[in-house]
């Protein structure tokens, strides 16, 4: 028979009066969405869902970004468009440095190679 509870005999210490969820869950931090837009999305026929989560295996993971998480408003836009512009300087940085060391390298062979100073014989 089921016992039911009122003020005579509820108990603060009572293990039964808590739910016990075993299972993972299934939330992603940063992801949400108002109800209002849930229901607009349920009433509609559209997925309640955005998209299926991205896992990412990196050993550290304040190196991943906010790339991965869907733009929730226009400060996240604004941020994502700065973080985009320092990475391009990084490449474009990255990508001069490999030219000049290009550039040394071919000079440093042209010097060393004793035979490309000669003119050839007609």
């Amino acid at each position: 028979m089921k016992k039911f509870r009122s003020h005579f005999n509820y108990k603060t210490t009572d293990d039964e009066q808590y739910e016990h969820i075993d299972k993972k869950s299934l939330t992603v931090v940063g992801e949400v969405l108002p109800v209002k837009e849930l229901l607009n999305r349920a009433l509609n026929g559209m997925d309640v869902q955005r998209h299926p989560p991205t896992y990412l295996d990196a050993g550290d993971l304040d190196k991943i970004g906010d790339h991965y998480r869907p733009i929730v408003d226009l400060t996240d836009v604004d941020k994502v468009t700065r973080e985009t512009e320092a990475l391009q300087l990084q490449i474009d940085k990255f990508k001069e440095e490999q030219e000049r060391l290009k550039q040394e390298q071919e000079e440093n062979d042209k010097q060393d190679d004793p035979v490309s100073d000669t003119p050839e014989p007609e």
